[in-house]
């Protein structure tokens, strides 16, 4: 799985998470990338159906689980804290550095 593909193509973290899911297709797989975040199961599940939002240090966390490269840490970071953001202009700004980030890989 080429996780760069992924991240760049995906619109949301958790599309992202919701592709590495379903590329992986491994039994448990979900517990584990919870257990990465350093949250319940049922906490990353909220995650995941966009009832809660993961905090960037959970973010990090599973950075590091996937082994990210610094660039792709950075992009991943960027998206969570756009997908957080209370304000469009935030938001906006965020998108900014995410296609300055892309434009790098």
């Amino acid at each position: 799985m080429d996780l760069t593909k992924v991240l760049i193509e995906a619109n949301s973290y958790t599309s992202f998470l919701k592709s590495v899911l379903t590329t992986k297709n491994v039994r448990g797989y979900q517990s584990e990338l919870a257990r990465a975040c350093g949250c319940q199961i049922s906490m990353f599940s909220n995650i995941l159906k966009g009832l809660s939002q993961m905090s960037l240090e959970q973010a990090s966390s599973l950075c590091d689980f996937l082994e990210f490269t610094e660039l792709q840490a950075a992009y991943f970071l960027v998206l969570v804290a756009r997908d957080r953001s209370g304000s469009d202009r935030l938001q906006s700004r965020l998108s900014g550095y995410l296609s300055h980030i892309k434009s790098q890989f």
